[in-house]
Parts: C-alpha cells; sequence; structure tokens
C-alpha cells in the first residue's frame, strides 16, 4: 500500500482515497459457464460401428489397421467380437479430432474396405451395456 496512491493512516486501521474521488464505476462481468444440456455423447472416448467385416477376419484383424491409423501413442480401449451380421464395435479413448477422424476413417481388412461410423441413441446404448 505504500507505492499506491491510497492514503493510510499511521496506524494502519483506516484507509482513504486521495481528494475523496469516486469509486470506480461498478459493470457487471460477462457469465463464461455454458449449460451442460447439450452434453456431448462422445466426450469420453469414441464409440465406433464397423460393419460389412469379411468373415474369415476377426476382431484383431480390424483392432490392428485401426491402430495403424490412430495418432501417436493412441490405441483403441476395446474391440467386439465379429457378431454374425459382420459387425464390429470399437472404443477409442478421447483425442484431438477424434470424432471427425474415426467417423471418416475407410479400413482395409481382409481385401474389403470398411467404413467407421460413430454410434448414437440406441445403438451406442446397446454397445455400452456390453462393455467388460
Amino acid at each position: 500500500l505504500k507505492e499506491s496512491k491510497l492514503e493510510v493512516k499511521e496506524d494502519g486501521s483506516a484507509v482513504r482515497r486521495p481528494g475523496n474521488a469516486p469509486l470506480p464505476k461498478l459493470e457487471a462481468r460477462p457469465q463464461h459457464h455454458q449449460k451442460k444440456n447439450a452434453a456431448h455423447a462422445h466426450d469420453g472416448g469414441v464409440v465406433v460401428c464397423i460393419k460389412q467385416v469379411p468373415a474369415e477376419q476377426g476382431w484383431t484383424q480390424v483392432k490392428e489397421k485401426l491402430a495403424e491409423k490412430l495418432p501417436g501413442k493412441v490405441s483403441p480401449w476395446h474391440v467386439s467380437e465379429v457378431n454374425d451380421n459382420g459387425t464390429c464395435f470399437v472404443v477409442c479413448p478421447p483425442f484431438q479430432g477424434d470424432l471427425a477422424l474415426l467417423s471418416s476413417l475407410e479400413l482395409e481388412v481382409g481385401g474389403a474396405k470398411l467404413k467407421c461410423e460413430a454410434c448414437y441413441g440406441d445403438v451406442l446404448q446397446q454397445v455400452l451395456k456390453k462393455l467388460p
């Protein structure tokens, strides 16, 4: 307080503005928090569905091909068995641009080109129930 423009009583018990100047104008601060009602379904990691996996290919081949396409040290958390419909579900950890990358990703497994698509709604709920 010694370097400021404020006047302080000798014993430090009172503070006064010089010349009894007016207080600064009070202005409302802008609110920065946003409502969480539109929470993103894939904030904790992306769940993707890979369809039309060839019958002779298993989940390990899908996992290996997917791991090659993922950035840096990112590897899939969980890859489900390929079911009777030739569908496999993959859960990946969150990373920068995860949903955009995984939604547009195309894997080549056993000579077939497989598209990844993010799971939403009922499909997402069913996959989450089956996770270990």
